[in-house]
């Protein structure tokens, strides 16, 4: 259970009883200045978001099916071709040629021949910031100040914020984080 009266960011974030995910997690969550534990219930807004070619096509594939018609805001997501590159075979091969259309067609940054969290590590991320990926190694994000997870079905292209219940855990299809 948070605590009940309000505090300003440097408070929250100076805060020794809080661990690193509660800081960053109550400093940045929509709704007020108030200290976020597990259990509660709280809305991030995502400064990015992240699909490589395992995850990327399944999620383009989710997006389509929500009939969409554009991405949150298309500087703010990554999609990296990286585990299969190049492409070992047809299939493979099918799976990049969606996730390139859908960058052209979104305005999406496209990375390919790169490992999706080192690239966004040493590019992108920056203390503070809260990033989710498609990716289990996401969390190395961490190691300069940042909030970084995986999620899977990543499909938060719209509206571009994450509702993080017990545990952190993020729940994409939550009514509130439409």
């Amino acid at each position: 259970m948070g605590l009940l009266m309000a505090l300003s960011r440097q408070e929250i974030l100076n805060d020794g009883s809080l661990t690193f995910a509660e800081k960053i997690i109550s400093a940045r969550a929509e709704g007020g200045e108030k200290v976020h534990q597990p259990g509660d219930i709280t809305v991030l807004p995502a400064d990015m978001a992240m699909a490589q070619d395992s995850t990327g096509p399944l999620a383009i594939k989710v997006f389509g099916e929500m009939a969409v018609p554009k991405v949150w805001d298309p500087s703010r997501i990554h999609l990296v071709i990286d585990h299969t590159f190049p492409a070992a075979d047809e299939k493979v091969a099918n799976l990049h040629h969606l996730m390139r259309d859908f960058a052209k067609k979104h305005g999406v940054r496209l990375v390919e021949g790169s490992i999706s969290h080192q690239h966004l590590l040493e590019n992108h991320i920056v203390p503070g910031m809260v990033l989710f990926g498609a990716d289990s190694h996401t969390c190395q994000g961490g190691a300069v100040g940042a909030f970084a997870t995986g999620i899977s079905r990543l499909c938060r292209w719209r509206p571009g914020r994450v509702l993080a219940t017990t545990a952190w855990n993020a729940d994409a299809n939550s009514p509130s984080s439409k």
